[in-house]
Parts: C-alpha cells; structure tokens; sequence
C-alpha cells in the first residue's frame, strides 16, 4: 500500500508539472489515486484534475488529458484513467 502511495504522489507531481509546462492553462486542483478494485491486468490510476483557462474551451481539456495519459503510461506501470475540467477565468 505504502507504494502506490508513493507512486500516487510521484503521478501528482508529474500531473502538476505537465498541466504547467503545456502553456495551455494554469492548475487550480487535482485528485490523483489508485483504484481499491481489481480489475484483472489492470493498476489503475484514476486523475482528476481542474485547470483555469482564458476560455472553457472543451479541447483544452481533452489535450491535456490525452498528454497527461501518454506520459503517465511512459512513466508508472499504471492504467491512467483522466478527466481533466476547465474553469473559466
């Protein structure tokens, strides 16, 4: 348990840094943490995040989510499920 713990917070990190490296909108929240069920070949992480743009423009938020999904596969052993929420300014 003490890992994925580990590993949830390292994944938070990682969402943080990535939401600000886009450029697209600037990070209000985020709920990163592992799934109590067991789904058979699956560790999944499950990411919700809120993020302040200019606009609520609906494709910010499915290129954030799509970013944050490749680069979590590329850096956990995780099955990242990702609902990224844009909040107007």
């Amino acid at each position: 348990m003490l890992q994925r713990s580990s590993t949830a917070q390292r994944a938070a990190a990682l969402v943080q840094s990535t939401i600000d490296a886009s450029g697209l909108a600037k990070p209000v929240h985020q709920d990163v943490r592992f799934t109590r069920a067991d789904i058979p070949g699956q560790n999944t992480l499950l990411v919700r995040a809120w993020v302040q743009a200019p606009s609520p423009d609906p494709a910010i938020g499915e290129r954030l989510a799509a970013t944050l999904r490749e680069r979590l596969r590329a850096s956990f052993d995780v099955t990242p499920l990702v609902d990224v929420t844009v909040l107007a300014e």
